[in-house]
């Protein structure tokens, strides 16, 4: 196992759940990309590891099982943002929840950019 990944380490019977936070960070990136209106995922400001460099970053919350997510987005010009950032935040939530069995304490979404249709 690599020593240098983060994992959020969940107690079972009979042993532990160990997810890595690159697993939230992909289940994440998945979600994000279901929501109509998303264009894209793109790298944090200031993205040093790899998944803030895919456009994912994942913290530890307040327990042990919770987990704060935060998505770097492009939206479709056209787009009520309010609206597309709030389904977003839904279909994140939801998916790492059910998938991982983890506590989101929040899922937080920067636009970092508006994508124009080809015409």
């Amino acid at each position: 196992m690599n020593e240098n990944k983060q994992y959020f380490v969940i107690p079972r019977d009979g042993g532990e759940l160990r997810i890595s936070f690159d697993a939230v960070a992909m289940l994440a990136r998945g979600a994000c990309a279901e929501v109509s209106g998303v264009t894209g995922v793109s790298a944090a400001d200031g993205a040093g590891d790899r998944s803030a460099q895919r456009g994912v970053v994942v913290e530890r919350g307040e327990a042990a099982d919770d987990c704060i997510v935060k998505l770097y987005i492009t939206v479709l010009y056209g787009q009520v943002i309010t609206e597309t950032a709030a389904a977003v935040q839904e279909n994140v939530r939801n998916a790492v929840e059910s998938c991982l069995a983890l506590h989101v304490q929040a899922v937080d979404v920067f636009i970092s950019g508006i994508t124009f249709p080809r015409q």
